[in-house]
């Protein structure tokens, strides 16, 4: 089975009147920013499920913290400090979390091997006519492998629209297209901070075409037909009562990235357990996986696209300053202050199918022999649920979506016409 994931996040600035160290096992700065990284994903997702708890999820907390923190390098004053404590990390680690983000990023996009693709992509293109502050641009290329373009934004807006979507849909193999629409850019846009990151992976044990069948959904708003895939083998599988749920681990190639499925008991449970879902909650849940054991798992095929407005949401979540042009200090970018972040856009995309190879490697979990094995109940994901793509090592989400309803209305139960 593989999964191709891609988000992309963008970050406009225009004039007034417009709108402690890791451990060294990954290298200085590496763990605090993984840590980081998945706080604030897991912060934004309550955040999201509190703005729509209804609709399907997804996002990468890679590509939006990203592309945060190379605003945030910037930034100053009242404006840096919301965005550090949205961003998880103290005033004091600043020197710590922008070399960390170098590393960071090497190591994610390090996990690219045979069955498994990741891309990170920055990008900056700055106005011709009101240029950034070069020592910026210097720290966007060193710490964060940025590419750095000139754009006339007020003389071509579209042309300036093209370029950017166009290098994005390349940085997302054309799952990502018109990220940023021709109308938010003007002879008031200063700069553009693009973050996309692409994933590509195929299972570590496989699902079979032949043995997908039409399957049922408990989708909030009843009974959906989907396609569910299906497969007895031996995954590492948890109960977790604090959370009246259970956890699946499917690894992908390669065993150092993998999904994490966690499922309410309850078919109408997915509320309750969102809402105690955190950084820990991630971490304890890995922790409590078993060694492999055979299990029958059924997952239903699919595929999202989402698009989040990031100016409401980090709003929300206490990130005021950096959207008012009176409060707002990005002087480090523009060496003067009465600009801020006009527009703030996020997209995403996932596609589930069957495709992918199948491993002997079985290094990365310890099997423990027992004379009985334990009878593990069937995991069937019939119902809404979340899921993470996550680095099995660092414990850092790449990605983070809930589902809530899937395929079509089963017959009996499609509106009357």
């Amino acid at each position: 089975m593989e999964r191709v994931m891609c988000s992309a996040t963008h970050l406009v600035l225009l004039t007034l009147w417009a709108s402690a160290h890791g451990t060294r096992k990954f290298g200085p700065g590496v763990e605090l920013v993984a840590n980081a990284q998945s706080k604030f994903g897991m912060d934004m997702f309550q955040a999201l499920t509190i703005h729509d708890n209804s609709s399907n999820i997804f996002f990468s907390p890679t590509s939006i913290s990203t592309a945060l923190a190379l605003v945030y390098a910037g930034s100053g004053g009242k404006t840096a400090q919301q965005m550090a404590a949205v961003l998880h990390f103290e005033s004091g680690e600043r020197r710590d979390f922008m070399h960390g983000h170098r590393r960071y990023l090497r190591r994610i996009t390090g996990r690219s091997k045979e069955g498994v693709t990741v891309k990170i992509a920055n990008n900056l293109y700055v106005s011709l006519s009101r240029p950034v502050m070069p020592k910026y641009v210097r720290f966007a290329k060193n710490m964060f492998g940025a590419d750095v373009s000139s754009v006339d934004f007020g003389g071509s807006p579209a042309a300036a629209a093209d370029l950017i979507n166009t290098r994005v849909r390349n940085d997302t193999e054309g799952n990502i297209d018109n990220l940023v629409e021709e109308d938010a850019l003007d002879e008031g846009t200063v700069f553009v901070v693009v973050n996309a990151v692409y994933f590509k992976g195929s299972w570590l044990l496989k699902f079979n075409e032949s043995d997908t069948a039409p399957g049922q959904f408990h989708a909030a708003d009843g009974p959906r037909s989907v396609d569910m895939m299906t497969a007895t083998k031996l995954f590492p599988t948890a109960s977790l009562p604090g959370l009246d749920a259970r956890a699946l681990m499917l690894p992908y190639q390669g065993e150092e990235l993998g999904m994490l499925i966690l499922l309410p008991n309850e078919l109408n449970g997915i509320y309750e357990l969102e809402a105690l879902v955190d950084h820990a909650t991630l971490v304890t849940a890995r922790a409590h996986l078993s060694a492999r054991v055979e299990v029958h798992v059924q997952l239903p095929k699919f595929n999202m696209e989402a698009e989040i407005d990031l100016s409401v949401i980090l709003k929300e979540m206490g990130v005021t300053d950096l959207f008012d042009p009176s409060r707002a200090d990005l002087s480090g970018i523009t060496g003067e202050t009465g600009m801020a972040i006009s527009k703030a856009v996020h997209k995403a995309f996932v596609n589930v199918n069957e495709e992918g190879t199948e491993a002997a490697a079985a290094t990365a979990f310890a099997c423990c022999f027992r004379s009985a094995p334990p009878i593990v109940p069937p995991f069937i994901v019939d119902r809404p649920f979340i899921f993470a793509i996550m680095d099995l090592q660092l414990d850092s989400v790449l990605f983070m979506g809930r589902v809530m309803s899937l395929g079509s209305a089963r017959p009996s139960e499609a509106p009357p016409q």
